[in-house]
């Protein structure tokens, strides 16, 4: 067993793009019966269940194209998992399993991990060469666990400051959302996308996306990528390549800005940059962060707390006083006074959110439909570079179909 807990962000980030994320349920088949006695032949009996699960999940990732899986080892989701599938199975007997099936030169075990939110990772493990060798690829790709489309849809909530997960049933339209998913993943997993990575290495990616909600269908929405590919750092994402082509990036230009003024029903010019503020003396990129604070911040106060310790995060000598940071809020608020009334509004992220993913939905799924690869980052879109201009047009018809003009749309190419 290795610890991920202890190795490099790089090494995390390789061993995380490589791996299929899975729910915890597993199928019995006759198919297989032969590679679990092998597996089972040193676990106690009354494990056998759990390694059916952990074969389960290895041959699910083997049939999207994967090397290895992403299996959870929080008790909580086993607590979760057997509320909807009564299957009863048992954390600490899942790791004393995979923990034989290391030992025994079976599986390669990488113990996930999580100190916060922000700074965990969930259990990958890779089948070796001695379990590959009495895998047959056909029945894999035939008869091995499906994806069920309705795992990549989330709904959460928040609670007495605990984010919940909501149940989906609750929910009219689901069905719609999780078959336009499944086409979507289905299309990646038939494709080979490769990134680079920091050492300059180029590494085939398991790719696939999730769509994540608030309180239901009408707030949020975005897609993010299962496990570390999003992540990766973006100065490398111009390295990124589909089916062995290179690829373009395209991205809305300022773009919950522009949402705001166009709900407004304010034209702005085509120059006109919501991250230019006169007379201060720090980059665009910083005011951006900034603006974006400030935007979603309760209240004046925390707006300006909140630049502050971005300031401060950054070394950044010039706003790193209060009456500074004080000041560029100030000026953020007067430049956009005209949608004064939206900042420091509750759950407005969430708004926001809901309609920039109602653009990438329709890009993404036209695209798709066409048989054409995007990868997506919430307002940012790659593709092969024969198909920027299609992008773009699509883009543009994504803005319309929203908001029945083109008033506002500006797209800019970053690579």
């Amino acid at each position: 067993m290795i610890e991920l807990e202890y190795m490099t962000e790089l090494e995390k980030l390789k061993i995380s793009v490589q791996c299929e994320p899975v729910f915890l349920v597993y199928k019995e088949q006759k198919v297989f019966t032969k590679l679990f006695k092998e597996l089972s032949k040193e676990v106690p009996k009354k494990n056998h269940k759990e390694v059916w699960l952990i074969l389960t999940c290895i041959l699910k990732g083997l049939r999207y194209g994967s090397r290895g899986t992403r299996i959870p080892l929080d008790k909580n989701h086993y607590t979760s998992a057997n509320k909807v599938h009564n299957q009863r199975l048992y954390q600490p007997r899942v790791k004393e399993v995979l923990t034989i099936l290391d030992e025994r030169g079976w599986i390669e075990f990488y113990m996930g991990y999580k100190n916060n939110n922000k700074d965990r990772m969930t259990t990958c493990i890779f089948p070796t060469d001695k379990m590959l060798s009495l895998v047959d690829m056909d029945q894999v790709k035939r008869y091995a666990a499906k994806r069920d489309p309705l795992d990549f849809i989330e709904v959460k909530d928040k609670v007495n400051g605990n984010t919940i997960m909501l149940s989906l049933r609750d929910f009219r339209g689901y069905s719609v959302l999780s078959k336009q998913l499944e086409a979507y993943n289905v299309l990646l997993s038939n494709t080979v996308i490769e990134m680079m990575t920091e050492d300059m290495e180029y590494l085939r990616c398991s790719v696939s996306y999730k769509r994540i909600f608030f309180q239901g269908f009408d707030q949020a929405g975005r897609f993010y990528s299962s496990g570390k590919f999003q992540t990766n750092k973006s100065w490398l994402r111009k390295y990124l390549k589909i089916n062995g082509s290179l690829t373009t990036e395209v991205d809305f230009c300022n773009l919950h800005p522009r949402l705001l003024y166009t709900l407004e029903g304010i034209s702005l010019s085509h120059e006109w940059d919501a991250y230019v503020i006169p007379d201060v003396d720090c980059s665009r990129s910083f005011i951006k962060r900034a603006y974006l604070s400030v935007l979603f911040a309760k209240s004046e106060e925390q707006a300006i707390k909140s630049v502050l310790s971005k300031a401060n995060k950054e070394k950044l000598k010039v706003m790193q006083t209060k009456a500074a940071c004080r000041s560029l809020v100030t000026k953020i608020l007067e430049k956009n006074s005209p949608i004064r009334q939206y900042f420091f509004t509750e759950n407005l992220w969430a708004r926001l959110q809901h309609l920039d993913s109602r653009l990438a939905s329709y890009v993404i799924y036209k695209l798709t439909s066409l048989k054409k690869v995007c990868l997506g980052w919430h307002d940012s879109f790659v593709v092969v570079q024969n198909d920027r201009q299609l992008l773009i047009d699509i883009m543009r018809e994504a803005w319309f179909n929203i908001f029945a003009s083109y008033n506002n749309f500006k797209v800019d190419i970053e690579y």
